[in-house]
């Protein structure tokens, strides 16, 4: 039946399997008005699916930000009740929340950080020539006297080219990357990144594409040895949270074949539980170390400062988690360091610890370091915010989340800076101890690929996670240890899925 967008309600049957939603388009900014709020809402009380064109209306294309939508009386509502002697009211969406939203050329910024996207399929557009599905296939499957002219999405890169190569675009390239595909499976056409690694959208039957910097064969060559691997240190754990150290250090062993170092005092409980870690009392007593892991439940004691110190000041990589980030934030000199240091640095928290380290910054005087300036809610803006943090301490910054930002600044081997989105696809990791197992996972990476493996090694742990989550009769609530044993079966499926669609370019 028709409806009638000023009473929505009255209409029947809200019988429809899908709602298109092309209320808003990307130019669009605040909530949904009345009228499409409350068609919306029908909708969604009547369990109707959503896809949404370029992005979900009432989503801001730049940010993913939504606000909330009105409060209105209720139609329904009658006076005379006695049960209800003031006029009810209904509480209108802001936004819509789609199951699906497919885009045209490439992605905004909503579609790598909003939830209300759902899942994202990229679609080409042929600007001239012939149809667009061309650019799915290599050009030797191409028929006989086909004229591919210009994709949407190829033009896009050939401007941005252009832009930079006249400077005048930001110094920031972005990626993105999906780690679990969506089990809705749409089977819609999919547009895969030329740069290998570097996945739009993952649906249906499609071979998932490879993984940022995944390698395909994962055995050690025949002249390799505990060493080639390289060999990670991890500073872990102690006397009050002994499981920090056991976690950290499980996930750098079933990370890579290469040896895993331990210093501190939970030395007996990490070889008690994984006999092959060589440990140590002292950092000085470790020998060849190729990146240091410090902070997971570590403490924030004299000790672990100077220990904290002594690591900033060495040579090698070294991924900074959890109480050595609120070291930073706790003491100036320890900040001064890190900007100081020559070395490649990563900077792992989540948003609780990336606040305090952001406030600590922000209440030096102006011109005291690099670190003064403001800088962004790590929730509300998390790409500036990473962003801010890596310009302002010269280090590479992962802020940890469903969606994980990693942004690495230009001066660490790239004319430009990095910042990859990394969506888990689930939210299985959020559990007690994940952020120890995806420190040590992280760190092995590190010693092995240098920061080229910090994408992957985010891309196995929430992969892992979805894997610990299985159960035979289905998902069930899963735990960190879970996640640390399942990080080999994620890292065998992740180098099975190196086979991926060409793309013409």
């Amino acid at each position: 039946e028709p409806l009638d967008p000023a009473s929505p309600e009255s209409a029947r049957p809200w019988g429809y399997s899908l709602v298109i939603d092309g209320i808003a388009g990307l130019g669009g900014a605040g909530a949904l008005r009345e009228k499409a709020a409350r068609i919306v809402r029908v909708a969604a009380k009547n369990h109707a699916r959503f896809l949404a064109i370029d992005v979900p209306s009432g989503v801001a294309a730049d940010t993913g930000a939504v606000e909330p939508g009105a409060s209105i009386a209720d139609p329904q509502w009658e006076p005379g009740d006695p049960d209800e002697p003031s006029p009810r009211t209904l509480d209108l969406p802001g936004h819509v929340t789609a199951d699906v939203t497919v885009t045209f050329g490439g992605l905004r910024f909503a579609h790598a950080l909003s939830d209300q996207c759902g899942e994202v399929v990229v679609a080409d557009i042929a600007l001239d020539g012939d149809s667009p599905e061309l650019y799915l296939l290599p050009k030797e499957k191409w028929p006989a006297g086909a004229e591919a002219g210009r994709s949407l999405h190829g033009q896009l890169h050939r401007d941005l080219a252009s832009d930079a190569a006249d400077g005048t675009t930001p110094t920031w390239t972005y990626y993105r990357s999906l780690a679990v595909p969506p089990r809705n499976a749409f089977t819609w056409p999919t547009l895969y990144d030329v740069n290998p690694g570097d996945v739009w959208t993952s649906v249906g039957d499609h071979p998932r594409p490879p993984r940022p910097g995944f390698p395909r064969d994962l055995e050690p060559g025949a002249d390799d040895d505990k060493y080639s691997g390289g060999v990670v240190g991890i500073c872990a754990g102690g006397e009050r949270y002994p499981g920090a150290g056991v976690l950290a250090t499980m996930a750098a062993v079933r990370a890579t074949s290469a040896m895993v170092r331990y210093v501190g005092s939970g030395a007996s409980e990490v070889v008690r539980a994984l006999p092959e870690v060589v440990a140590h009392p002292s950092l000085d007593d470790a020998r060849r170390v190729d990146a240091w892991v410090v902070g997971s439940g570590r403490g924030t004691d004299d000790a672990a400062a100077v220990e904290l110190s002594e690591l900033l000041g060495r040579d090698e990589p070294l991924l900074v988690d959890a109480d050595a980030i609120t070291l930073l934030a706790q003491r100036p000199e320890l900040r001064e360091k890190l900007v100081a240091r020559d070395a490649e640095t990563l900077l792992t928290p989540h948003a609780g610890e990336f606040r305090r380290l952001a406030e600590a910054m922000a209440g030096e005087e102006a011109g005291a370091d690099r670190s003064a300036g403001e800088i962004p809610d790590p929730v509300e803006h998390p790409i500036d915010a990473a962003k801010a943090m890596a310009t302002a301490l010269d280090c590479v910054v992962l802020l940890k989340g469903r969606r994980t930002v990693v942004a690495m600044p230009a001066e660490h081997g790239h004319r430009a800076g990095t910042v990859r989105i990394i969506d888990a696809g689930t939210s299985w990791a959020a559990t007690p101890g994940s952020g120890d197992v995806l420190s040590g996972l992280v760190g092995a990476w590190m010693a092995k690929d240098g920061m080229a493996g910090i994408a992957p090694a985010v891309t196995v742990h929430a992969r892992a996670a979805e894997i610990a989550a299985r159960t035979p009769a289905g998902y069930a609530p899963t735990s960190a240890s879970l996640i640390a044993e399942a990080i080999r079966e994620a890292t065998a499926a992740l180098a099975a899925e190196t086979a991926w669609p060409s793309v013409a370019e």
